[in-house]
């Protein structure tokens, strides 16, 4: 019935539909170059286990909470954290409160002590090493140390190759593969695709849902990425189609 792609390793979940179906899938798959993937019944099963295991609320944040809810009206029972995936590896946190009555059937409820904590389901993936503080206006702030999209600065130059160095690189770096940045003109992007990149067969997906969502998210201003490889050359690629 349905794929989802586990953010930062690129393994594949199957889920739902029948056994023949599930391996057809999986066979598909296994020709595009993806080699690791885990079968489950439903979604559901795999947010089963999740749990207060998967944020850190700090000791001040969990006393601003309580002292908010204690004042506030009885509807008010949580607060819940918001997350805006931008990339498969990078999002926006935020964090509110909430009245639980006005809860959305897909969100989860994680029970912590005097009070609830509400997520979305489809962004579950993102949560683990999430964490919530007080800020240096005495706000409550919500943040991933691994994720967040953080505030970059410098040249255009010197930000994609922040990003590269920092989201694009370690995801290809897995298959054996490295991207360069070879020059920036007129808000156009050109790269190098190396190592098990270069000749793979799977390049064009590997640019335009990876590396140029990655890069966009980050540096609106950036109109077009360019692959200027000569894949033609390539010794080892990653993926190679069959000949048909």
């Amino acid at each position: 019935d349905s794929i989802y792609q586990m953010p930062f390793s690129g393994e594949i979940m199957l889920y739902g539909g029948d056994e023949k179906e599930l391996f057809s899938a999986a066979e598909i798959l296994y020709d595009n170059g993806f080699e690791v993937f885990y079968f489950i019944d439903s979604y559901d099963s795999l947010i089963g286990g999740v749990d207060a295991s998967f944020i850190d609320i700090s000791r001040k944040a969990q006393d601003h909470i309580k002292k908010f809810l204690n004042a506030s009206s009885e509807k008010i029972q949580g607060v819940s954290i918001i997350i805006e995936t931008k990339t498969e590896r990078k999002a926006n946190y935020s964090i509110q409160f909430i009245e639980l009555s006005d809860t959305p059937a897909e969100n989860i409820s994680i029970d912590l002590e005097k009070f609830h904590v509400l997520v979305a389901k489809e962004v579950i993936p993102y949560l683990e090493g999430t964490e919530v503080d007080l800020n240096d206006k005495g706000e409550l702030e919500a943040f991933n140390p691994s994720m967040s999209i953080t505030e970059i600065s410098g040249s255009v130059e010197e930000q994609i190759q922040h990003v590269l160095d920092e989201e694009v690189n370690p995801m290809v770096a897995s298959h054996g593969g490295v991207v360069s940045l070879l020059e920036v003109k007129d808000h156009n992007v050109y790269l190098e695709f190396g190592g098990g990149c270069q000749g793979c067969g799977m390049i064009d997906v590997t640019l335009k849902q990876g590396v140029e969502v990655m890069i966009k998210a980050q540096i609106p201003e950036i109109e077009a990425i360019y692959d200027v490889t000569d894949h033609a050359g390539g010794t080892n690629p990653y993926y190679q189609p069959s000949a048909k």
